[in-house]
């Protein structure tokens, strides 16, 4: 059955998994040796941004968090 506000929140949720897959993918082909480095350190670094990319935005908090230098690549 259900809520339809928990409808929305598994929307939503979807929404963002589907847009950080988007962009994991991007990342990943867009990997260069002389600009990223070595490949395990990028593709570690690339699985750290989909985590980060799953979590909503409103939820990313703290006194390190600086979304101008979360997706540096």
């Amino acid at each position: 059955m259900g809520s339809n506000s928990s409808k929305q929140s598994f929307i939503n949720e979807q929404k963002l998994i589907d847009e950080a897959n988007r962009k994991f993918n991007l990342r990943v082909k867009a990997y260069s040796y002389p600009h990223h480095g070595p490949y395990y350190t990028y593709i570690e670094w690339c699985r750290a941004q989909y985590e980060l990319d799953c979590i909503p935005e409103y939820l990313r908090q703290g006194r390190n968090f600086n979304p101008k230098n979360h997706d540096h690549y």
